[in-house]
């Protein structure tokens, strides 16, 4: 998993040591509608 964070696989950054996963990017696969509404709620 940390290979595709570093790789760019996976959207997500690492904080203080740890690899956090931005589940919203990740679940909208690109698509810019479903990423708004997935981080309104």
């Amino acid at each position: 998993m940390r290979r595709w964070l570093n790789d760019g696989k996976l959207p997500g950054r690492k904080i203080g040591g740890t690899w956090y996963v931005d589940e919203h990017a990740w679940l909208a696969d690109g698509n810019e509608l479903v990423l708004r509404v997935l981080e309104d709620q």
